[in-house]
């Protein structure tokens, strides 16, 4: 297994995004801060996420990816950029939905330095529950087939946040 790391660089009014390796829910804490403070504080305007180094990713990252896209459209009315030159990994963004909320770029994100780690710290694990059920309805929010798709998922974190 390939360990994810997540980076990111500030250009301008752009937030560029490179997600490497696996990417599992473990790897959730810094990423959804940023996140978070990104849409707190209507700082970038424009989104790029360079998915070229990105091995696999889990649904709870790509439930991140789908708050960003969400979260673009109600600020800014834009689509944020995924590049791949990955067709598995293409399919996959199609497949759940990304293709509405997202301009898919079948190549490499040009700019490759300069970018800095998301430091993936939590001192509150209680914290993982409820991010991964954000997350999930960010996702089940893109399409009928994604609501049906993680649906049971979405009731069993429900009964465990309660």
């Amino acid at each position: 297994m390939n360990k994810g790391k997540i980076f990111f660089k500030e250009l301008e009014n752009s937030l560029i995004l490179r997600l490497v390796g696996d990417i599992r829910y473990t790897d959730i804490f810094g990423f959804d801060k940023l996140i978070e403070e990104t849409i707190k504080n209507k700082k970038f305007s424009k989104i790029l996420i360079d998915l070229s180094d990105t091995v696999s990713i889990d649904s709870t990252n790509l439930g991140e990816l789908a708050k960003i896209a969400n979260y673009t459209k109600k600020e800014f009315n834009k689509k944020p950029i995924i590049f791949s030159p990955n067709d598995d990994m293409i399919y996959l963004l199609n497949k759940l939905g990304f293709s509405t909320v997202f301009n898919i770029i079948n190549r490499q994100q040009a700019i490759q330095s300069g970018f800095s780690e998301i430091k993936n710290v939590s001192d509150d694990k209680e914290k993982t529950p409820r991010i991964i059920l954000e997350n999930h309805r960010e996702l089940a929010m893109l399409s009928d087939d994604n609501k049906k798709l993680f649906k049971n998922i979405i009731a069993n974190l429900e009964k465990e946040i309660k």
